[in-house]
């Protein structure tokens, strides 16, 4: 296989298995998800990228620098966005999180700190420590989950701020 139809074929997938396609992605943005839709996805995000997302790209840097500078280079600058949202001037994405969850959901951080995430977000973030613990070569997949993050939340905000506010 050559390398453009290696990389048409990751886009292809990305596409495919993009979460901005989610049902729930798709009822937030039409106004039609409940209180509680929204909430648990809150609580599902929280598990699955925010709560162990500093140590877990903070592992992954120290693994890949192993392997590949670039690579490792790549992990830190996602870091910096992740911990500080350096590069799109917000908070950290934990931050971003409490905020929607306390002003947006006018719900008590202790609440979400708290939570209990379904077995899916828990897994995927057992997922997340396995590829930067042990197939660290592979973590690059990680920001194929990226890029359909960021269309969800943009579908969903434009949603809440038309529909739920």
């Amino acid at each position: 296989m050559d390398l453009q139809i290696f990389w048409q074929s990751i886009e292809r997938i990305a596409d495919e298995f993009n979460i901005g396609k989610h049902p729930l992605a798709q009822l937030v943005s039409d106004g039609k998800a409940s209180r509680q839709q929204v909430k648990q996805f809150a609580i599902e995000h929280y598990e699955m990228t925010v709560r162990d997302s500093g140590p877990y790209i903070a592992n992954g840097y120290i693994n890949m620098s192993k392997l590949s500078a670039e690579g490792a280079e790549l992990m830190a600058d996602n870091f910096a966005e992740e911990a500080m949202g350096l590069h799109t001037h917000t908070g950290g994405h934990s931050a971003l999180l409490f905020e929607f969850w306390e002003k947006g959901l006018g719900l008590p951080r202790k609440e979400l700190a708290e939570s209990s995430a379904s077995v899916a977000a828990r897994a995927m973030n057992a997922y997340f420590w396995l590829l930067v613990t042990h197939k660290v070569k592979y973590s690059g997949a990680l920001g194929v989950l990226e890029g359909g993050f960021s269309v969800a939340c943009e579908k969903m905000f434009a949603g809440l701020q038309k529909h739920y506010a």
